[in-house]
């Protein structure tokens, strides 16, 4: 091929063709740069193919992170909804000298003194940062996670109030004699006079109520967002063919929360500037478990329920607490949000 064209620069040039030589030069130089720029598009294609190819890979990744976040956070959130139960029976003064025996006495006595926290990760998410050619679909999946992130800043600096208050009470506890016996189980008298008469272990009782819940409900927010993200990068995953988790996690079986569903009236257990719903209703719809307050003189409240157990749920406002009565059937719901957000619920239909 080089021969033919060599022979026919010689030819155009003996024959004094200059400028159909000219012409013949710049086609050359055409072809050979378009020659160039199609290897330069195909490499680049490549590039790109092989950049989603890894972007995709790291969604992979981040799915997986969300799945055990998720877990994560719902075990904490289950262990917070108990101490949630535990601090009311403190703060509405409904425990008595058998509650602080045992096991559960002991968990009662060091609700204002200890604390845990869920280990969420994001090494993932921070991988995924990296990249800079994102499709549309990407860049709205990394903008929710960029959300998400957002509330796990606010969930950090809920865990450094909460780590301040634990150190705060806990220096106030251990000025006292029986403070060591406590520590060891050995059960004194006086351990459990401090507990039911001590005003100092209410208010302690109460400020870090405050500050724990401040924490779950970060952590329960969190849940919220991830879970709706998590879908996405499932459908996405799934939509381009991608290898990943093989089935969508996180979904609830609401027919086995057919006890929730009924009609409640309400009346506050505690004093608070807090407009209470004048009846509540839950209702299962369209696959969803739903949270209706009615108001007089408002427009209804409309959330979405999401089980813990048997006994609990819990919507972005709080925790709820079922009720039962002698024959296990829901007699009432308690509602709480701090101490100073208490409300009893009873059943009417």
């Amino acid at each position: 091929m080089l021969h033919f064209f060599r022979k026919i620069r010689r030819d155009l040039l003996a024959n004094s063709q200059f400028f159909k030589y000219l012409k013949y030069a710049i086609g050359e130089i055409v072809l050979v740069v378009l020659g160039i720029l199609i290897a330069l598009y195909i490499n680049n294609q490549n590039e790109q193919k092989k950049e989603q190819e890894r972007i995709n890979q790291v969604l992979v990744e981040v799915e997986k992170e969300l799945e055990t976040n998720i877990s994560v956070a719902r075990y904490y959130i289950y262990d917070f909804a108990i101490e949630d139960s535990l601090f009311l029976k403190v703060l509405i003064d409904s425990v008595d000298t058998e509650d602080y025996k045992g096991q559960q006495g002991y968990r009662l006595r060091t609700l204002a003194y200890t604390y845990g926290f869920a280990p969420i990760k994001d090494d993932s998410f921070k991988k995924l940062n990296q990249y800079n050619n994102l499709t549309l679909e990407q860049e709205q999946l990394v903008d929710d996670l960029n959300d998400i992130n957002n509330t796990l800043i606010r969930l950090e600096e809920a865990k450094a109030y909460m780590l301040e208050g634990h150190k705060k009470n806990l220096t106030t506890i251990k000025k006292y004699d029986w403070f060591k016996n406590m520590v060891f189980g050995v059960e004194e008298e006086t351990i459990n006079d401090y507990y039911l008469y001590n005003p100092e272990h209410l208010s302690s009782s109460a400020e870090y109520f405050i500050l724990v819940s401040d924490y779950s409900r970060f952590l329960r927010i969190y849940d919220k967002k991830a879970v709706s993200v998590y879908r996405k990068i499932y459908d996405y995953l799934d939509g381009h063919e991608i290898r990943h988790s093989d089935s969508l996690l996180f979904q609830h079986d609401y027919k086995a929360y057919k006890h929730y569903i009924g009609k409640y009236e309400s009346k506050w257990s505690s004093k608070n500037w807090y407009v209470p719903d004048d009846s509540i209703s839950i209702s299962i719809e369209e696959g969803k478990l739903l949270y209706t307050g009615y108001r007089s003189e408002e427009p209804n409240i409309l959330r979405e329920i999401t089980p813990i157990d048997k006994y609990h749920f819990r919507t972005n406002g709080g925790f709820y607490h079922l009720e039962f009565d002698d024959h296990g059937e829901v007699e009432g719901i308690r509602f709480s949000a701090g101490p100073g957000l208490v409300l009893d619920m009873k059943k009417v239909r």
